[in-house]
């Protein structure tokens, strides 16, 4: 372009500039400020919201604690929209679930980046054993988003959260606060998660959550996508024995994200403690689950970390059976497991009382027990694995502790409590651990492994997969029968002994959580 058309162009364009700031100035007072524009609730109306009518268009506002209780006055509201316009602050009043009879919500509640704050939850008195959550139930349809939940106080028996107690549809972008307590399928987001549909996404917890039994941070239990979701706090299943008199076992599943897992988990960070122990009666089998992000995992968890530490341990005499598999991300694998962390400490402690009990417990510092698939995986926390007192004769090695998988493999003993819904489709798994490492300290067990304490039946694999003999304390020379490979934690610094890795897009060396320089996932 010659210099004169050049010019030209700028002096255009600077006289357009000079022309808009004078329409500006010359035409003040005829725009309006963006906040002007945005919905505002009718605080002079005396209809149950402040605005709207309900459509996705134009969905009814929510301005105070009234609006709220107005959702739910089954007036036909099952399938409208909402949008929060207003923190607001219940001052601890208790309210009960928002419900539409026997259906869920359908519609869409948007809070808009504003916070519902210090409410307590809980089931109606004559309907104890309803879902508890700020709704009860939600369908397919439903979507609740851009929300702060705030000092929530949620009760009540089964599938208990604070957002909704049994959940079909999509829950994104929201925050949660509070205490979460009741019986079975307890969450600090919701208390179930039911169906393929179902979904949790770019969310996070800090709450305290606590069970008889199927705990999780998030979920209690989850048939769905769980995805990008940081959870903080604690999460415990300490109750009484689960009925029966004692003839029931006592099961007590919890995970720091969900206590089972039957779809997906992805992208999930625990940073919670988690803890599952309780009472029991004389001659009462027990079974425990413990899991830094999933109590029991029969679907898939993928790029997930947990850093919290878990335990099981009691100091109660164990008379009877008992079967416990406690590990840092998972307590008892069934499924696939994929690119994920764990860097909390493992302890799993049993006192035994009776004649001759029958006992087998496991810890692993990934995984408890695995059946299922393991891939680029690590853990580097401390693992523990103890039961004082006399075992049975038929069982001369009642636990196994390893920095990775405390058993790899199929045990007959096992009672398979927690198979996949038939409804759902579980992922295609073989019984193999590939690209994984363990270098957290192992402490004393009846059987102890650097990498795995015991194979098990069904032709497990293991390929490609290390432990640290300086940090486990485990030495493939002085300790026979070492499944995997022995580095030094020296070795462990250079990406050439580790035999098929992908160090181009899906490991690193770089600083691990124990300080050390270690393959680290990219």
């Amino acid at each position: 372009m010659p210099k004169s058309s050049r010019l030209c162009w700028l002096m255009a364009l600077s006289a357009m500039a000079v022309f808009s700031a004078s329409l500006a100035v010359g035409c003040e007072g005829l725009f309006t400020d963006l906040e002007d524009i945005e919905p505002r609730c009718d605080t002079d109306g005396d209809g149950e919201f402040g605005g709207g009518d309900g459509s996705q268009a134009n969905p009814y506002r929510i301005c105070t604690a009234e609006h709220i209780h107005s959702i739910g006055d089954r007036t036909g509201h099952l399938d409208d929209h909402f949008r929060l316009l207003a923190d607001i602050d219940f001052g601890g009043e208790k309210l009960e679930p928002i419900e539409f009879g026997n259906d869920g919500f359908e519609g869409t509640f948007d809070g808009w980046g504003h916070s519902i704050a210090n409410v307590e939850l809980a089931p109606p008195e004559d309907e104890p054993l309803q879902p508890v959550g700020l709704f009860r139930m939600t369908e397919e349809a439903a979507t609740i988003q851009n929300l702060q939940f705030e000092n929530v106080t949620s009760s009540g028996a089964l599938s208990v959260g604070t957002l909704v107690g049994l959940h079909r549809g999509t829950i994104e972008d929201v925050s949660v606060t509070g205490d979460v307590s009741g019986a079975l399928g307890i969450g600090a987001i919701a208390g179930a998660l039911e169906g393929a549909d179902a979904s949790i996404r770019n969310s996070s917890v800090d709450a305290d959550v606590s069970a008889t039994s199927f705990a999780g941070g998030i979920t209690g239990t989850n048939q769905g996508t769980i995805e990008d979701v940081t959870v903080s706090g604690s999460v415990s299943a300490t109750g009484d024995e689960m009925g029966g008199g004692g003839q029931l076992p006592a099961i007590r599943t919890t995970g720091g994200a969900v206590a089972t897992n039957d779809h997906r988990l992805e992208n999930v960070v625990v940073d919670a403690d988690v803890f599952a122990s309780g009472p029991l009666t004389q001659d009462q089998t027990e079974i425990v689950t413990v899991g830094g992000v999933a109590g029991v995992n029969a679907g898939e968890i993928v790029t997930s970390r947990a850093g919290g530490d878990v335990e099981s341990s009691s100091e109660e005499s164990l008379e009877a059976a008992g079967l416990g598999a406690v590990g840092g991300l998972v307590g008892s694998n069934e499924g696939r497991i994929d690119r994920s962390v764990a860097t909390g400490s493992i302890q799993l402690q049993r006192q035994l009382g009776g004649d001759d009990p029958f006992v087998r417990y496991l810890a692993g510092g990934l995984v408890g027990r695995n059946t299922g698939e393991l891939t680029d995986c690590a853990a580097t926390g401390a693992t523990e694995a103890t039961v004082d007192g006399v075992v049975s004769q038929l069982l001369a090695e009642p636990t196994a502790a390893a920095a990775l998988v405390g058993e790899h493999g199929e045990d007959e003993d096992w009672d398979d409590e927690n198979d996949n819904d038939d409804e759902l489709d579980p992922p295609d798994v073989d019984l193999t651990i590939t690209n994984c490492y363990g270098a957290g300290p192992v402490a004393d067990a009846q059987q102890r492994g650097g990498l795995i304490a015991h194979l098990g039946d069904g032709n497990p694999s293991v390929d490609n997969s290390y432990w640290d003999i300086d940090t486990t304390g485990v030495d493939a020379d002085k300790d026979s029968g070492q499944i995997g490979t022995d580095l030094s934690t020296e070795d462990f610094e250079h990406e050439g002994n580790f035999t098929g890795w992908d160090f181009a897009s899906t490991w690193q060396i770089g600083e691990a959580a124990d300080g050390e320089q270690r393959p680290v996932l990219q």
